[in-house]
């Protein structure tokens, strides 16, 4: 890690890789979104049990700083959606997908999956096991495993045997998954979970999202108004040049 003693300066560094990315500018980075930005993206980075839990109301910002903190540190962002999902076969199809992407092919993602979205048994049982294990047993067949590895497009990689190719996929799986989990502090969902699958608390780091301070809403205010002054000026400009054309005509 570099060491930054001054607050002001670690925003300014946030903002000039925000600004590097071409993502996110109509953001608002006040003190408490960086604070939980660079909070997620040490997550991320911690090498065994990078994974979060996300406790708080909805729309206080938690899976936009996950996708944030995410792209700074190169993973990929994957949010699972299936409110609707109630024999667990969306679910399935995009775990597997997700799976072979980071095991396979050896990409960092950032599995994101709000409380919303376990509608089924299956997504918290699995969530269970990618934590504990960093595998979920069964998901594929024999056959499944000779066919990724042929398709792998990695001469190395076809060259392994099955059992071998099997253990680099898992390890590639643990390397590069990071769950995160939001949920609201409200409700029994949370609770019913926890109880079945400490792992949940065990595995995973824990943060509380809290409301907006005072601070932030007024930052938040201040470049909304900004952003319209700029569009009235614009407006106004554009209507200078048009009467200057028509004058000309004259």
């Amino acid at each position: 890690y570099e060491e930054i003693s001054e607050f002001d300066e670690l925003k300014k560094m946030l903002l000039s890789k925000i600004e590097a990315m071409h993502k996110y500018q109509d953001m608002v980075f006040f003190d408490e979104a960086i604070y939980n930005v660079f909070f997620l993206r040490r997550i991320i980075y911690k090498n065994c049990g990078g994974h979060g839990l996300l406790i708080g109301l909805g729309s206080s910002g938690k899976t936009s700083y996950v996708k944030i903190a995410s792209d700074l540190c190169g993973y990929k962002t994957v949010q699972f959606n299936g409110a609707k999902d109630s024999n667990g076969a969306v679910w399935l199809d995009h775990i597997k997908k997700v799976i072979r992407e980071a095991g396979g092919f050896n990409k960092p993602i950032s599995l994101v999956v709000k409380e919303r979205d376990i509608s089924n048994p299956l997504v918290i049982e699995h969530i269970h096991y990618l934590l504990t294990i960093g595998m979920i047993p069964n998901l594929y067949t024999p056959q499944d495993w000779e066919e990724m590895k042929t398709n792998s497009g990695n001469a190395s990689v076809q060259t392994m045997t099955t059992e071998q190719y099997i253990n680099e996929f898992k390890k590639n799986l643990r390397d590069n998954v990071r769950i995160f989990m939001t949920f609201s502090p409200l409700g029994e969902k949370l609770k019913t979970f926890v109880r079945k699958y400490p792992s949940i608390i065990d595995h995973t780091t824990s943060i509380s999202f809290t409301d907006w301070p005072e601070t932030a809403l007024k930052e938040v205010a201040n470049k909304f108004i900004d952003t319209e002054n700029l569009i009235i000026e614009k407006k106004k400009h554009e209507k200078k040049k048009e009467a200057q054309k028509e004058e000309k005509h004259e």
